[in-house]
Order: C-alpha cells, then sequence, then structure tokens
C-alpha cells in the first residue's frame, strides 16, 4: 500500500510553531519512508513525523530532517494498528521570503501476525548504602481476633386461646311474587281496500287552426319574407321562411324551434334607411346568424310536411339521418332587384 502527499510550508514558519497537517493512512504497518525535498530550500525547511505524541521520524525528538534537493529514504516498522488510522506531519520554513512544497511517500504493509507487546526485563540497580526494612510482620502486629456474639435466644410467642365464632345467620329471601299474565294482544283493525285510481283522460287533441290564425300567419310570413329580402339575408334564410309558408298553406301552424327563432331575429331586426343619393340598400352583418338555424328549419321541414326532393333538389336536402351539405355562400354584392 502505498501513499503520497504533497505539503507547501508558507514562509516564516518557526520551529516552535510549525505547520501540522494529518496525513489519512489506513491499517497496517509503515515498512519505508521517502521524504523529498526541492533545490532551493537552502536548509531553511525541517520535518518530522509523528503518531498521536510519539516522534518516529526522526526517533529523537528534538531532531529535524533537513535537506536540500534531495530524497531522504528511510526503513522503518512503525505500526498504525488503532484507529484513527493517520499520523501527523510537522514543518517549518525559515524562509523569509518563497514557500516550499515537500512531498512524502509512505509504503505500508500488512501485519503478517498480531501484534505483541513485550518488553525486556530490567536489572534491578543495587542499592548501596540503604537500611534494609524490617519484616512486614514487625512493622504491622497482628489483628485481634474478636469472636461473634452469641446468636439471641429466640422464645416463641405464647399461643392464644382460640374463641369459636358463633355461625353467621343468614335471613331467608322473600318470596318472588308472581309475574302477572300478559294481556293478549287485540287484533289489528283490517285495512280498508285501495279504492281504485280513476284512469286518466286522454288529452284532447289541439284544435285545428281556424281560418283566421292561418290567414294572420300568412300575412305575418310574407312580410318576414320581404323584409328578409330587403336586409338581404342569406339564401337559406329566405327558403327557411318559404318552407314556412307552404306549411301555413297546407294548415300547419306548429313550427320547428328554429323557425320560430328566424321569426323572432327578423321581428327585432330594424331595416335601415336608404344612403342618400343611391338607391343601394346597406346589408345587416347580423344576416349571417340565421345560416344554422335555417339549415335546421328546411331539415325539419323535410321530416313534417311531404316535398317531392325534384323540386328541392337545388337545396341538396336529405333525409335528417344524412350529412347535410353546405351549401353555396351567395356573393354579398347584389343587385338591388335581385332576390
Amino acid at each position: 500500500m502505498f501513499f503520497a502527499y504533497e505539503i507547501t510550508i508558507p514562509p516564516n514558519t518557526p520551529k516552535d510553531a510549525p505547520l501540522v497537517e494529518r496525513l489519512r493512512l489506513t491499517y497496517g504497518i509503515i515498512k519505508q519512508i521517502e521524504v523529498l525535498f526541492p533545490p532551493g530550500t537552502c536548509g531553511l525547511v525541517g520535518v518530522r513525523l509523528r503518531r498521536y505524541f510519539l516522534y518516529f521520524y526522526p526517533l529523537n525528538q528534538p531532531g529535524w530532517v533537513v535537506g536540500v534537493g534531495e530524497t531522504v529514504v528511510t526503513n522503518t516498522d512503525q505500526e498504525v494498528l488503532t484507529e484513527p488510522y493517520d499520523i501527523f506531519f510537522e514543518g517549518y520554513n525559515e524562509d523569509e521570503v518563497y514557500e516550499h512544497t515537500i512531498r512524502i511517500r509512505l509504503e505500508m504493509e500488512l501485519p503478517t501476525r498480531a501484534p505483541t507487546y513485550t518488553f525486556p526485563p530490567q536489572p534491578v540497580p543495587e542499592l548501596v548504602g540503604v537500611i534494609p526494612s524490617p519484616p512486614l510482620e514487625e512493622v504491622i502486629p497482628p489483628e485481634e481476633i474478636i469472636p461473634p456474639p452469641p446468636p439471641e435466644e429466640v422464645i416463641p410467642p405464647a399461643p392464644s386461646p382460640e374463641i369459636p365464632t358463633p355461625p353467621e345467620v343468614v335471613p331467608p329471601a322473600p318470596p318472588t311474587p308472581p309475574t302477572p299474565p300478559t294481556p293478549p294482544t287485540p287484533p289489528a283493525p283490517p285495512v280498508p281496500p285501495t279504492p281504485p285510481t280513476p284512469p286518466v283522460p286522454p288529452t284532447p287533441p289541439p284544435a285545428p287552426p281556424t281560418p283566421e290564425d292561418i290567414e294572420k300567419m300568412r300575412a305575418k310570413l310574407q312580410r318576414l319574407l320581404e323584409k328578409a329580402r330587403h336586409l338581404q339575408q342569406p339564401y337559406l334564410t329566405t327558403k327557411a321562411l318559404t318552407l314556412c309558408l307552404a306549411a301555413v298553406n297546407r294548415g300547419i301552424l306548429d313550427f320547428p324551434a328554429p323557425c320560430k327563432r328566424i321569426m323572432t331575429k327578423l321581428e327585432s331586426e330594424i331595416v335601415p334607411p336608404p344612403r342618400v343619393g343611391t338607391g343601394a340598400r346597406t346589408r345587416m352583418p347580423s344576416g349571417c346568424e340565421y345560416t344554422e338555424d335555417a339549415m335546421q328549419c328546411i331539415v325539419g321541414f323535410g321530416e313534417v310536411i311531404e316535398v317531392n326532393r325534384e323540386v328541392l333538389s337545388e337545396l341538396a336536402i336529405c333525409h335528417i339521418t344524412h350529412p347535410i351539405p353546405q351549401p353555396k355562400k351567395p356573393s354579398i354584392f347584389r343587385s338591388e332587384g335581385g332576390e
């Protein structure tokens, strides 16, 4: 396992306050240390390593490793077997101008066996002129053995005379009164039969329109048709009103909802006066709102009255279940006498 570090020591770093850096290692034994000093240090830079507070590089605590443009290689057996697995770098730089970078390389190996800590026996120095101490027995007299006190005599308590307990007399429970019989439930009164629901009288058919109503509707439709042509409404609007007029001639006054909306809109329209100097009329911009209602009105009347398809082939009217083709949009520039 190999570790390499580069540590820069700033200038004016004294020995009594060196730069301290923590070097992170791993579990193992440091076998070799290489310290590379760059050229130009001039002997003003020194380093040393320690594990906790024990210096192992160099072994003499006040010493420092100093070099100039050289690599100092040292073999060692420094153990790093307990956490934290790190060592501390200390360095000084007495250069007043330049900083210097020191490169450190560490090679580690795993231990082959568990570490054992043995200490060689130390010889006991011979003491000259020392008065031997007396035996320990003479200095400390033996303690006097005090026998334990005799056990106290335990007097058993005198038995108390037994007093007979009178038997407990329980009074007999009063007899439970008999439960009165439940009166019989009276029979429910008979439910009267529901009277039959009278039949709903059939709705009388609507009264047929009178000739006066038909004449009023015919006059109204003719007036609205002339108003639509005067306002130059779309082609489908006039055709829808024409179908309404045909239905009135056959005695039908119940128009579909789209036809009623067309009639209501036309009644609310105001006919603008002609411009001075010309006989042309102004086209109302609201006329395009009738297109959808006119299509629905024409298709609805196709279901109400019997209309020959050959007569209405120009409108391309089909059955209501078939798609309705879009009619051609009439030109907005139309002559005054045209429809």
